[in-house]
């Protein structure tokens, strides 16, 4: 059976590849005018694969005639949210795709909005039903929970919806925390498992590699580092909500296979998507014009058809009343400009997000930032006995086990250095 057709368009030879089952492809140039190069080039595709998608990675000719006819079938059956979810949850179901979003349903609404509503006093079905059994919960206490969503939930889940706060996200944020504050690895975070949570420390015994397993941390030896209360308690929730937690030491950081912790890119994937989100929701301005008696100031950014900001914010000016939240559109087609707004005394500074270009910025840098902030409050040998740091230079110096003392003098400071970041988490349910 032939397995594909030429044509020529413009000079350029394109090919048709034909599947074992009789399916004709669309065609594909083989950017070539010469004929015995095209042939070439035909035979590659036959052998290793069509390259597609924008990694333009080969795939078998039985896939790329499959996607086409999958695409095409989604674009013309009429499908309800049912149907569309199913093919959602079929794609959840290979690590595709994190989540999946229905244009209706209160899966739609905005995550801070929801927890406004969860601590107020009128609104709230929580609170309602603690009343109704006899709780008591003061207004004080709600009005505080409500101020530490604004401060600590805001910056990093400002438009987000809650359909998008899934189990994945969560176990990302819990790790970043984990890190921030002890300093410990990647790799030694995802292997941390229920017996390795102690009563002020945890042990970290054990690194995760993704092609030996399990194995002893990167310099061979077991330590502890001290672990703060706040963090210890959402490690224990997070143990809780573990499909394989009735097992006899499961991972904390847990995924699909009891065997294994997570993937160390969903660290990274959640890492990358904040990072965006500090440039699109600069911290402390909001979408609307907060009432009050101080000065308003406003920033004009440009946004993308994905809501992404395209270059800087504006400097910040004073005005006497909001813009339109979406109304001026630029000079790139889909492109808009949006507002955001502060009440400040003094003019506020420019929002830089955060500035990554030719700075490496990864998960390993929460461990940088513990090592940079405990080394100003602690002598530097300490923090290398917590941390695991060591060099052949420094062995004898560092070659003792962590006392009670020191693990106890870092965890005062990582309390004193990372309470208001924590501060949030003191909230009962």
């Amino acid at each position: 059976m032939r397995r594909f057709n030429f044509y020529r368009r413009n000079g350029i030879y394109y090919a048709r590849l034909i599947t074992p089952q009789g399916i004709q492809l669309s065609g594909r140039s083989t950017k070539t005018q010469n004929r015995d190069d095209a042939l070439l080039v035909v035979a590659e595709w036959l052998k290793s694969g069509v390259p597609m998608g924008r990694d333009r990675k080969p795939k078998p000719v039985e896939l790329a005639a499959d996607l086409p006819a999958i695409l095409k079938a989604i674009r013309q059956t009429d499908l309800d949210t049912e149907g569309a979810m199913s093919i959602v949850s079929a794609l959840r179901e290979r690590e595709l795709v994190d989540f999946g979003a229905v244009k209706t349903g209160p899966g739609r609404e905005k995550f801070i909005p929801f927890l406004r509503r969860f601590w107020d006093l009128e609104r709230s079905p929580y609170l309602k039903d603690k009343f109704a059994h006899g709780h008591q919960i003061t207004r004080r206490y709600c009005r505080e929970a409500s101020q530490k969503i604004e401060r600590h939930w805001k910056p990093t889940f400002a438009d987000i919806s809650l359909n998008r706060i899934t189990r994945k996200e969560l176990r990302a944020y819990i790790a970043a925390l984990v890190s921030l504050t002890t300093g410990i690895r990647s790799g030694e975070v995802r292997a941390l498992r229920r017996d390795n949570i102690e009563e002020e420390v945890l042990d970290v015994s054990w690194n995760w590699s993704d092609t030996e397993g399990l194995k002893r941390p990167k310099n061979g030896e077991p330590r502890k580092a001290p672990l703060l209360p706040e963090v210890k308690g959402l490690l224990l929730k997070l143990l809780e909500e573990s499909p394989w937690k009735t097992q006899e030491n499961p991972f904390i950081f847990y995924s699909e296979n009891p065997d294994k912790p997570c993937s160390a890119m969903l660290f990274l994937r959640n890492l990358r998507r904040v990072i965006k989100e500090t440039a699109n929701n600069p911290l402390g301005w909001s979408k609307e014009a907060l009432a009050g008696n101080n000065p308003l100031w406003v920033i004009k950014g440009e946004k993308n058809s994905f809501g992404d900001l395209e270059g800087d914010w504006s400097k910040p000016e004073l005005t006497a009343s909001p813009r339109s939240p979406k109304g001026e559109k630029t000079k790139v087609r889909n492109h808009y400009f949006e507002y955001r707004y502060l009440r400040a005394d003094i003019e506020p500074d420019k929002p830089k997000g955060i500035e990554i270009a030719d700075r490496k910025i990864d998960f390993h840098s929460f461990r940088h930032i513990y090592a940079a902030r405990m080394a100003d409050r602690m002598a530097a040998d300490k923090v290398a006995k917590v941390t695991g740091h060591r060099s052949k230079a420094a062995a004898k110096i560092y070659q003792d086990h962590v006392t009670a003392r020191i693990l106890k003098e870092a965890g005062n400071e990582a309390a004193a250095e990372f309470g208001n970041i924590l501060e949030f988490t003191r909230l009962e349910a």
